[in-house]
């Protein structure tokens, strides 16, 4: 048997520190030092060559190979189309727009499938959104223009991603509330109240229609499945808090429905087939956006239009020049850039791959290796991400990138132990 010198196992364990620091600097610092971030973001590497020289299931897992699948497509599919598409096709050669969610490989890997490592990295992640307004935006000032109804944002990209993190903090917040309290975990309480209350703030500031529709559907998801298989009063109780919680999101949201109101009569234009003239209102836009893009997938459904889709689409699109739509690059809808950048085929590496993480995860639930609160939390969080995702293309912004990563990182990291665990006997095959 081989054992390793004391320099290499120094080497190694440096190397362990340098890795996990590399993580928990991208936690923090990603969104509210995006700046200062970007200098010293090939620190990842270090992680990055860590995992696939010293990781043994993860590096062979199929998330891993669908990383190298998501490359390959790349550079064939770029190939492809400035061959095909060359007036149209950007030369230069780019594989991180759609490869940099891969990151929750190596987020996975370190957080080792522990409860303790994944609620430091949630926490990180919260509050570095907290303190967005002290980074980016304008401080006590913007939170106050917030609290007497103005949009604000905090300098997060814009109001829509600002309510997708407040979003999702939120939805953390009520599913490991019971912990907290089961746990008699006191602190514990405090912070996630604290949190509750920023998040609340957060998303009544932000004024997002998308992010309340998210939190709702997600309220009903998990009002319909809590009511299965529990007792008269346990089903009162959840109908109670329900209500009160859409109570809530309806008062914190009210601003958004009045938006919404003052946009229905410009709607009805476009059951008149006149889309043009509604291009002025954030609903026309992307409505104009998601009938170019259509128009586009049609000329080149299999390998889209590259990483400059969204651009070659606004640009290019006759009826879209002079409206408002032509001033964006992007599609408004996650699913729409998808299949405009990189067509059906880039869109169907990550539909195999997060039907493969979902049913592994459920998997890992069923044998209890993944508690069911941070479950529960990662099944609302995906559902509030799939919703909003259909009016923004969060997948391809900075924002909700990391927000992608960090959640899909924590789904894989239990699959990973999960495997572990049945690999080695612990687990039987059969549930």
């Amino acid at each position: 048997m081989y054992y390793p010198s004391t320099s290499q196992a120094s080497l190694k364990k440096a190397l362990w520190l340098l890795s996990v620091l590399a993580c928990a600097v991208y936690l923090v610092m990603k969104i509210p030092f995006y700046t200062e971030f970007r200098s010293i973001e090939p620190i990842l590497v270090v992680p990055l060559i860590y995992f696939f020289v010293v990781s043994q299931l993860e590096r062979k897992s199929f998330p891993t190979l669908m990383l190298f699948v998501a490359v390959f497509y790349s550079v064939i599919a770029w190939y492809i189309g400035i061959k095909l598409y060359p007036d149209f096709y950007s030369q230069e050669l780019k594989t991180h727009p759609l490869t940099r969610v891969f990151l929750f490989l190596i987020l996975g890997y370190f957080l080792s499938g522990d409860n303790k490592k994944t609620f430091i990295a949630l926490t990180l992640a919260a509050c570095s959104i907290l303190i967005t307004p002290w980074t980016l935006g304008g401080g006590f000032q913007e939170i106050l223009q917030g609290a007497r109804g103005l949009r604000i944002d905090f300098g997060i990209q814009n109001a829509q991603h600002t309510g997708m993190f407040f979003g999702v903090i939120l939805i953390g917040c009520l599913s490991f509330f019971n912990r907290s309290l089961t746990q008699k975990k006191h602190a514990l309480t405090i912070l996630l109240i604290v949190f509750t209350a920023c998040s609340s703030f957060g998303i009544y500031a932000s004024q997002n229609r998308a992010t309340a529709l998210g939190l709702l559907t997600t309220l009903l998801f998990y009002t319909l499945v809590s009511l299965r298989k529990l007792t008269l009063r346990k089903k009162s109780i959840i109908l109670v808090l329900g209500s009160l919680l859409a109570t809530g999101l309806y008062l914190i949201s009210e601003e958004t429905l009045e938006k919404s109101d003052a946009e229905n009569q410009r709607i009805e234009q476009m059951w008149d087939g006149d889309i043009k003239s509604i291009s002025s209102t954030s609903i026309g836009a992307r409505l104009n956006s998601w009938k170019a893009g259509y128009e586009w997938i049609k000329k080149s459904p299999l390998i889209g239009w590259g990483h400059d889709g969204g651009q070659i689409v606004a640009q290019n699109t006759d009826w879209l020049q002079g409206t408002y739509s032509s001033t964006f690059g992007h599609m408004h809808n996650s699913y729409i850039e998808m299949l405009v950048r990189y067509g059906f085929i880039g869109a169907a590496i990550f539909l195999i791959l997060f039907i493969w993480i979902g049913i592994q995860l459920h998997q890992a639930y069923r044998h209890k290796v993944i508690d069911k609160d941070i479950y529960g939390f990662l099944l609302l969080s995906f559902i509030f991400m799939a919703v909003i995702n259909l009016t923004e293309s969060y997948f391809f912004y900075w924002t909700g990138s990391y927000l992608i990563t960090l959640l899909t990182s924590i789904c894989v990291t239990y699959i990973w132990k999960y495997q572990k665990l049945k690999l080695n006997g612990v687990l039987s095959h059969e549930s």
